[in-house]
């Protein structure tokens, strides 16, 4: 329930599945319900309640910042879901879409310019079609609570991208571990059926080509992610590298500067410098986050310019105003990431 929960605008989804499984399995067809029960049910909405906890307490405390948050990305302020003519074609968009989240998770990845996924596929298909027989098998042989649950989570979840716009996998992601759970049990099961059916050499062979499927599709999305991904010029700029190692950058710095930070893309005030740098002091001197300005206050101590992205030939100006300065430049792959350019008092 963590897991859910915490993903980003998905967890009124998540909560809903969450206890329309607990209700359906405690009171669909259970009359008497046994202490047994109550117990049980009591403790997973305890436990339900204690996940929830940080969420209800950030809600209390920010409940504007919370409603934007929720309302900004919904599909329905979209201009195509207002084109739509009346309830039909909404349901119809609605299961399009749903259709294809699944056929862009493993045949068709598109780029998706918050996330970073759409790169290489997100589930390989030889998990995604073992992951679904796992859950047809489950639903047949293996009706317990935790099947139950995990088949709901994985069959719901994705209406959380259906209904919302960019950051499709992170609204999604709860279902990796089930689709996980899921190929498990097509593979164990798949191994039961050859042992009660063939000899011991269609066993053998049964498990040789769960391991050949399972170790291609494995190997092949580790490389996906690690490589293919990880080294794209899509990654490296959706996931800022300029700025974390700006951020870093102002980390190390001693003796409480004032920095005056300069970038077209993010400002100062961006969670993940505040999360790697969060004792840096400073103001942003972009035009787009702040007002444009490359003077220091006769009276202040420490300076330090950051120069990221359209605004590194701007360096040149400070240096020429203030020449007893130090220019300090991040690199990566031989391609400047920042400049930043140290004024002493």
């Amino acid at each position: 329930s963590g897991l859910g929960i915490y993903l980003y605008n998905a967890h009124p989804l998540t909560l809903a599945v969450l206890v329309v499984f607990a209700a359906s399995w405690l009171l669909a067809g259970r009359w008497p319900i046994t202490r047994a029960e109550v117990r049980a049910g009591l403790a997973y909405a305890c436990g339900l309640v204690v996940s929830l906890f940080p969420m209800l307490w950030f809600i209390w405390n920010n409940t504007e910042m919370y409603r934007r948050s929720i309302t900004r990305h919904s599909v329905r302020d979209t201009a195509d879901w207002r084109a739509l003519d009346g309830p039909v074609a909404q349901v119809q968009f609605v299961m399009e879409e749903y259709i294809g989240f699944w056929w862009r998770l493993s045949f068709n990845p598109q780029v998706d310019y918050v996330d970073a996924t759409g790169v290489t596929e997100t589930v390989h298909p030889i998990l995604l079609a073992l992951a679904l027989a796992g859950l047809l098998i489950g639903l047949v042989r293996r009706r317990n609570p935790l099947v139950w649950v995990a088949s709901m989570i994985v069959l719901v979840m994705p209406f959380a991208t259906v209904m919302t716009e960019q950051g499709e996998m992170r609204r999604t992601f709860v279902i990796a571990p089930f689709l996980a759970m899921f190929v498990a049990i097509a593979v164990v099961e798949g191994g039961r059926f050859a042992r009660a059916r063939w000899n011991t050499a269609g066993l053998w062979a049964t498990v040789a080509l769960a391991g050949v499927l399972l170790g291609f599709a494995v190997t092949t999305q580790l490389r996906n992610y690690y490589v293919v991904h990880g080294e794209s010029s899509v990654q490296q700029w959706i996931f800022a590298e300029p700025f974390y190692d700006a951020s870093m950058y102002m980390q190390s710095l001693s003796g409480d500067p004032d920095i005056y930070f300069l970038s077209d893309r993010w400002s100062i005030d961006y969670e993940p410098r505040r999360f790697l740098a969060p004792d840096a002091r400073g103001e942003d001197r972009s035009e787009e986050f702040g007002r444009y300005d490359l003077t220091v206050e006769d009276e202040a101590g420490l300076v330090v310019f950051i120069f990221i992205g359209d605004y590194l030939p701007d360096v040149e100006h400070v240096q020429a105003e203030y020449p007893n300065g130090e220019i300090v430049t991040g690199t990566r792959r031989g391609e400047t990431t920042f400049v930043a350019y140290e004024v002493r008092p």
